[in-house]
């Protein structure tokens, strides 16, 4: 079996999309970020694209995004923080799991919490929602529609009747 080289890490890594972002092509983890086999164990993908281009993480330090994008290696586009700094970027910008749960969220901040194409996770954009619900107008079927978009049929329940991305006509 071949070791990994440097090298082998830069092949890994796509071109800049129209944000900057270089998305990491390799293995991820279950929170979407990169991960590369190295000298014998894994290392986050963006942790060592920052090392590389940028220098040492000092023990404790987070690398985080500037982009919001785990997928991301551009070293552009990461930052050293603490785990305090790391947490309030993400509660500023809406990352948050649930933030409603834990006291009353003033509507304001609500409504900057990060939606639709935003979000962490989507695997949907204002586009798809507007075929989904135009194909399901036409008669096809939730089952059909979560398959043909990969996604959930209680999914595709909730964008037909706009329980999920509502600000989408």
């Amino acid at each position: 079996m071949r070791k990994n080289t440097l090298g082998d890490f830069w092949r890994l890594v796509a071109e800049p999309d129209e944000r900057g972002c270089r998305w990491w092509a390799g293995l991820r983890n279950q929170a979407g970020y990169g991960k590369f086999f190295y000298e014998g164990r894994y290392y986050l993908a963006h942790r060592l694209s920052y090392e590389m281009r940028v220098g040492p993480i000092a023990q404790g330090m987070h690398v985080c995004h500037h982009c919001d994008t785990p997928a991301c290696v551009e070293p552009t586009h990461l930052f050293l923080g603490t785990n305090a700094e790391n947490q309030a970027d993400a509660k500023a910008k809406g990352r948050t799991a649930k933030p409603w749960l834990r006291g009353k969220m003033p509507e304001e901040r609500r409504l900057k919490m990060a939606r639709g194409e935003r979000a962490h996770r989507a695997r949907l954009n204002a586009d798809k929602v507007r075929a989904i619900r135009q194909r399901y107008q036409q008669g096809e079927s939730q089952t059909e529609l979560a398959q043909a978009f990969g996604i959930s049929q209680p999914s595709v329940s909730s964008l037909v009747l706009r329980k999920s991305w509502r600000e989408v006509q």
